[in-house]
């Protein structure tokens, strides 16, 4: 019994702080207005997304405090209480967690440190500027994110939403962190994995991947809205999922709970989209392991 309320009392010191809301920081990034004095989409969502980080810290915290202060004796265990007692003794997610959490097929150990760094790319965009470039898996929701970059671009330009879409450029950058400025039209992202697939950053189009993993980190992409009708030819319209648990094929994509959005990605010579297809080529945000 000792064991396990030292292991929920470790998770709590591990705990990040809750994001902040009410300091001259936050409220300044929370409250931006873009050129034409409405609130600026980005700013939008990420206070959608603080909240529901902060939903999720709070349903932790009180969680991991409760469970402690039952096994010290001083309240009832419930059975809720009991659920996280055993997630945590088998290093899996608690379901309390995951019912106001992101998708996630991690073990406990990995969904806490993925956790924190979630926070931590939150909190840096509250308190010090909106980010050059901008950790995509970091979302609850990075569907509302790509339409809030939308939704600037159409307010930019008087142009209808509806008949714009995100074209994708993959830049050099292997790394957010050797970006010197943003882009003038659109985001930089970064963060995403190929499965099934490889970038070929020296010829600049999808190629096999390597026998040794299915799996390789791309580089920083350049999400820029356009009006323009997309390339028909030497593409392959990749599939952007949360996690790995994904939709078996690309027909039944769209209707995946992980799915997020398709991109155009130009493909080796002498290869089409079928061929990517029956690969299972995907962009992920999130690894399973």
């Amino acid at each position: 019994m000792c064991h396990a309320r030292e292991g929920a009392a470790g998770q709590l010191r591990l705990l990040p702080a809750a994001l902040p809301t009410s300091s001259p920081e936050a409220r300044a990034a929370l409250e931006r207005e873009g050129p034409e004095g409405r609130s600026d989409p980005l700013a939008v969502v990420l206070g959608q997304e603080v909240a529901r980080f902060n939903r999720l810290h709070q349903v932790v915290q009180q969680t991991l405090q409760g469970l402690v202060e039952a096994l010290q004796g001083h309240t009832a265990m419930t059975p809720e209480l009991l659920s996280v007692h055993h997630a945590l003794i088998t290093q899996q997610v608690p379901e309390p967690w995951e019912k106001v959490a992101y998708p996630s097929h991690t073990s406990l150990g990995a969904w806490m440190a993925d956790f924190g760094e979630r926070m931590d790319f939150m909190r840096s965009w509250l308190t010090r500027r909106v980010p050059i470039s901008f950790w995509l898996p970091a979302f609850f929701q990075p569907q509302s994110f790509l339409t809030a970059v939308l939704q600037m671009h159409a307010r930019a330009t008087n142009l209808p939403i509806d008949s714009m879409t995100c074209s994708v450029t993959v830049t050099d950058f292997a790394l957010p962190e050797v970006i010197a400025s943003a882009p003038e039209t659109g985001v930089y992202v970064h963060g995403l994995w190929l499965e099934g697939a490889q970038w070929n950053g020296t010829a600049r189009f999808l190629d096999e991947v390597h026998a040794d993993g299915i799996h390789s980190e791309m580089p920083v992409v350049h999400f820029s809205p356009t009006s323009s009708p997309p390339p028909a030819a030497n593409v392959y319209e990749c599939p952007v999922y949360k996690t790995s648990a994904r939709a078996d094929s690309q027909s039944t994509a769209s209707h995946d709970a992980s799915y997020i959005a398709s991109v155009n990605l130009p493909v080796r010579p002498g290869t089409d989209a079928n061929f990517w297809t029956l690969r299972g080529a995907a962009l992920l945000c999130l690894l399973s392991h």
